[in-house]
């Protein structure tokens, strides 16, 4: 496949090539290039029709040189007025992971989108922005919503100071558990300290007819029960080297960005802290929605 020019709405997207198969409602772009923002990207895609005329989109996109300039320029500065194309300088390596649905009618349904973005700064500076405090209020009055789903039902007024943290996909599990010991200091202090992902979490198999109800293939129960006995067992090294728990364990975790924060929040467990499970359930069938509160 191979298209000079993609528009939508006013962004523009050249020199689009890759691999497409089409078949059972469903467009998926295994390997996909192109450029934006004056960079190039890269990635996978997949367009699935679910019911008549909305669709679900799932990508996952990188790219490993992008200037800042170029970026908010073409993403009218993500929608706030303090950091805009004049005053940020500097250069971003990003891995994002995109869903939504998309209504021919309408468009992207924004408060279904789900993503999460890696990204790795150099040599980034800020001119003549005063505080964070002036971004987040241009946020709140902008048409824009950011929003950390998990903390918005917790305080649906956003009236605490929220600072969210990404992880390096790179590292190996290990890694990410010794750096959580840094933060214990925080927690000391008060600060609440979440993990957010799914210990169980393969979009590749979900069963998309069991969505709206609780229901789990037997290897991913499996899974979410051997989880939930290692964290009551304060067995972390067994945690830490999941892959080698169980067959399963690959299922459970093709790729291990939704369970690192896992290893974050045990990391800063202390011995006299009780551990409870809340939410306990399967869902879509290779998902599970288990969450745990240590302390």
């Amino acid at each position: 496949m191979g298209v000079g020019r993609i528009k939508y709405e006013k962004h523009e997207f050249k020199q689009v090539t890759g691999t497409m198969n089409v078949g059972n409602r469903r467009i998926e772009f295994p390997a996909i290039s192109l450029r934006n923002s004056d960079a190039n990207i890269h990635g996978n895609l997949i367009i699935e029709e679910r019911y008549a005329e909305i669709f679900h989109i799932t990508t996952q996109v990188e790219t490993e040189s992008v200037q800042f300039k170029s970026l908010f320029r073409e993403w009218d500065n993500f929608h706030q007025e303090v950091i805009n194309e004049n005053n940020i300088f500097g250069k971003v390596q990003a891995r994002v992971y995109f869903e939504a649905p998309f209504d021919l009618r309408s468009g992207i349904v924004s408060e279904s989108i789900k993503s999460q973005v890696y990204l790795r700064i150099d040599d980034g500076r800020l001119k003549n922005v005063d505080a964070f405090k002036s971004i987040t209020e241009s946020l709140k009055t902008s048409s824009a919503k950011l929003v950390i789903g998990k903390v918005r039902h917790m305080y649906p007024d956003a009236d605490i100071p929220v600072l969210q943290l990404s992880i390096d996909y790179n590292q190996a599990p290990q890694y990410h558990y010794d750096l959580a010991k840094n933060l214990q200091a925080l927690r000391k202090k008060g600060v609440l300290i979440m993990g957010s992902g799914n210990m169980v979490h393969n979009l590749g198999m979900v069963a998309w007819d069991k969505l709206n109800e609780p229901f789990g293939f037997d290897w991913a129960i499996e899974m979410n029960t051997i989880f939930k006995q290692k964290i009551e067992e304060n067995d972390h090294a067994a945690l830490i080297a999941y892959e080698k728990l169980n067959a399963a364990a690959k299922l459970a975790i093709p790729t291990p960005d939704h369970y690192y924060p896992l290893l974050y929040t045990l990391a800063l467990k202390e011995e006299k802290d009780a551990i409870s499970f809340f939410n306990d359930e399967p869902m879509a069938g290779s998902l599970t929605m288990t969450s745990v509160k240590i302390g």
